[in-house]
């Protein structure tokens, strides 16, 4: 119907703006359009700067999340009563001198929280917070990470996902630098195979990597994940049709094609508007190569121009195609990443389903 093609469509406009409404626990956190060209695989501060290094009586002992001006998350396990903790920002290399590097910054902890109902022999409910004395001042390179609270944005499982942690440099056992790794969800069984002695309770989950010596992820080292990068939000009210606003068109098809087109707005001396730009689609291999990751059939990836800027997340692309009553514009694809000359966008067309199922149902 008319009504509910208005809602779909606000629906997909909509999702760039999905950051925004939602309530987050410091509305500072980190915005990923700082670091859209930040190679994610070289260790820079920048690629993750919430992560925290915690220390006792000078001696490392476990990493922490910045979650607020205030706080940092960590495992329970990482707390033991009457210790004196401090907690370290900014790091690139955990143990080489503090005072070689200018942005480090180093912060007291003023209360240590367990979760009160923490199991140490099992790992239940292993989590605890760092009341900091004082509060973080943010820079590019410390910024906490986006916490939701609200229910605007509703997660969905995931498989793969991204770990932080530290690898040993050449033969140096006292530098270790900062790394990401990929790592994929296993079930408890595989756990208990690869020699996990502990069961998988609620709240927990295992994840795993082939290669168990790229890097070591200490007791609170935080993950994070893109799969799935898709929302929807329900408008209150209808919008009205006009020749300025109208839904964008969605077409079932199984094969993406080769050349697609974005819309990008332009101001210049000379012009003032949308500009297509063509772009051509990368096959999954050659992607995968160059992004260092996999890509999953939801997902597809293009060469980014030399003259191109990356839009922010949620920026659409699609293709004209003559179908019906005249050449249309028909979406394709959402914009998730962009890394190493690639941007990543999450295929539409693998949840249509969804999609509708969400207009129609809710």
């Amino acid at each position: 119907s008319r009504t509910m093609s208005r809602v779909l469509s606000l629906a997909l406009i909509g999702l760039v703006l999905c950051q925004g409404l939602a309530q987050l626990l410091d509305k500072k956190c980190h915005d990923p359009k700082t670091s859209e060209n930040i190679n994610f695989n070289h260790g820079a501060t920048e690629t993750a700067p919430w992560m925290a290094s915690i220390y006792k009586n000078n001696q490392f002992i476990c990493d922490g999340t910045l979650v607020h001006k205030l706080f940092v998350l960590t495992a329970a396990s990482c707390i033991s009563k009457d210790s004196q903790l401090y907690v370290l920002f900014g790091m690139y290399n955990q143990y080489r001198d503090a005072s070689q590097f200018f942005n480090n910054e180093q912060y007291g902890v003023a209360v240590a929280l367990q979760h009160s109902n923490f199991r140490p022999n099992n790992g239940v409910n292993d989590i605890g917070l760092l009341r900091l004395y004082g509060e973080v001042t943010h820079y590019a390179h410390i910024r906490p990470i986006c916490i939701i609270l609200d229910h605007v944005v509703k997660s969905a499982p995931f498989e793969r996902f991204e770990g932080f942690g530290w690898q040993q440099q050449g033969t140096e056992a006292s530098s270790q630098v900062r790394q990401t790794v990929y790592l994929s969800q296993k079930k408890p069984f595989e756990c208990h195979r690869n020699g996990q002695l502990l069961p998988i309770n609620e709240g927990q989950f295992c994840a795993g990597n082939r290669d168990r010596s790229f890097c070591r992820s200490n007791s609170g080292s935080p993950h994070s994940s893109m799969d799935n990068n898709i929302a929807l939000l329900k408008l209150a009210h209808d919008v009205p049709n006009s020749d300025l606003v109208k839904p964008i068109c969605i077409v079932p098809s199984p094969k993406l094609p080769r050349m697609l087109t974005t819309l990008v707005d332009e101001t210049t001396n000379d012009f003032r508007g949308v500009r297509n730009v063509t772009l051509n689609a990368i096959n999954h291999i050659e992607c995968a190569r160059r992004i260092g990751k996999p890509l999953k059939s939801n997902q597809f990836c293009v060469a980014q121009p030399i003259d191109f800027k990356v839009q922010a997340p949620g920026s659409i692309i699609g293709t004209y195609r003559n179908i019906g009553d005249g050449n249309r514009y028909y979406l394709f694809g959402l914009m998730s990443y962009s890394k190493d000359g690639m941007v990543v966008y999450t295929y539409i067309q693998s949840y249509l389903d969804w999609i509708m199922d969400k207009v129609y149902y809710n």
